[in-house]
């Protein structure tokens, strides 16, 4: 029977984003696993788009499309992966965004394990993953062919009952977070103390370090930020 899986990947480099649409999903179809892509229908999949966020005219998309809104693009977001039987991962590098849909599946909505798999393509720091083993399952991508890589993928979700995902230590904490090089477990405090989930009154203050971030939906939707003086946002 087909599964209907999320795909959540980087926004950026528009290699990797064309790589998953590309060649991923199909991989992944071929074994009775169908996807959802997050970036389908915005205007970020048309081709003359594939910009990164130091391009004056990626700003201005954001500031005139109001489907680039962060409360419009989290909540379709959202809406999609509670639509979906659960969640794939596919990832080259530790991403805010990434994390946060991922303990979202797995953590927030119940799911078992098997239904929040972590599909990794180069090496990540041995801390991130131990802390992502809580709620996910950990697939090692690095030395696989994509048809490889989409049969454990399969296996996982069909054939494995799936452990009960737990949370990792520290998340409870709320002190505030300061977002240079964002961590797994940052990004997942967030969420799991926001507002935007009713999961306290305040949720948790983020002091943003780094203006690359600002711009950021997942991080605008689910905290107050701060913006350190140190930085124009442009």
């Amino acid at each position: 029977m087909t599964q209907k899986y999320y795909i959540a990947h980087g926004f950026v480099p528009p290699s990797f984003r064309r790589h998953v649409k590309d060649e991923v999903q199909p991989a992944l179809d071929a074994v009775g696993v169908s996807t959802v892509n997050p970036f389908d229908g915005r205007i970020w999949a048309q081709e003359e788009y594939y910009i990164d966020r130091d391009n004056p005219l990626y700003h201005e998309v954001l500031d005139n499309d109001p489907n680039e809104r962060p409360n419009v693009v989290v909540k379709r977001d959202l809406d999609n992966i509670d639509d979906c039987d659960g969640l794939i991962a596919y990832a080259s590098a530790i991403s805010i965004g990434t994390s946060m849909e991922l303990f979202y599946n797995s953590f927030m909505k119940g799911r078992g394990k098997n239904k929040s798999i972590f599909v990794y393509t180069d090496d990540l720091p041995e801390t991130e993953l131990k802390c992502l083993e809580h709620f996910a399952t950990l697939v090692d991508g690095r030395s696989k062919t994509l048809h490889q890589l989409a049969l454990e993928i399969s296996d996982v979700i069909f054939y494995e009952n799936g452990d009960h995902p737990q949370l990792p230590p520290g998340i409870d904490s709320k002190a505030p977070i300061e977002i240079t090089t964002p961590t797994v477990l940052d990004s997942i405090r967030i969420i799991y103390n926001s507002k935007a989930l009713d999961r306290g009154p305040e949720g948790t203050p983020v002091i943003l370090k780094d203006s690359r971030y600002a711009a950021h939906p997942w991080l605008n939707y689910f905290s107050e930020i701060t913006h350190e003086d140190s930085y124009v946002i442009e």
